[in-house]
């Protein structure tokens, strides 16, 4: 695991409909790292036995910048310690069926990736999970994680 060290971005000030930023904002370095280890940080409090055993589900509507996102989130679940990682293929996965993952398999939560209402904007927020959703075990180290490939979810 690697230990990055990175001051608050002060413009990290989410509403009710998840944190709205062009992507240009989105691609700064250690931005969407910064705000997911934020989102993790807050809920671990509510969570008091850990990751290990619980899932996150992660999506986007596919749009530019979502894999790389996606791929930076994938990265931070497991060095966050999350049992399993549930993401659609290509990391296209929309709102409602990120919700009807989350209540169907049971899981923590999720992070949705989609464009806002403003023009090139992208907005990660708290959501729930989906059918065409692969299971992605957390592996002992994770440099990348194929997102477009095809494989079968597995319940658990």
């Amino acid at each position: 695991m690697k230990t990055v060290q990175t001051t608050p971005f002060p413009d990290q000030r989410p509403g009710t409909s998840g944190l709205r930023k062009k992507t240009r904002v989105f691609m700064q370095p250690n931005y969407v790292e910064n705000f997911v280890q934020a989102v993790f940080n807050t809920v671990r409090e509510e969570t008091p036995e850990g990751f290990e055993r619980e899932t996150l589900v992660v999506g986007g509507d596919g749009r530019f910048y979502n894999r790389e996102a996606a791929q930076k989130i994938l990265r931070m679940t497991a060095a966050n310690g999350f049992g399993r990682v549930l993401v659609g293929r290509d990391s296209l996965l929309s709102t409602p069926a990120v919700s009807a993952v989350i209540r169907r398999r049971g899981a923590l939560g999720g992070l949705v990736l989609s464009a806002s209402h403003n023009p090139g904007g992208m907005m990660p927020t708290s959501a729930s999970s989906t059918t065409s959703a692969t299971v992605v075990q957390r592996p002992k180290q994770l440099q990348s994680v194929s997102i477009n490939t095809r494989s079968r979810s597995t319940n658990t």
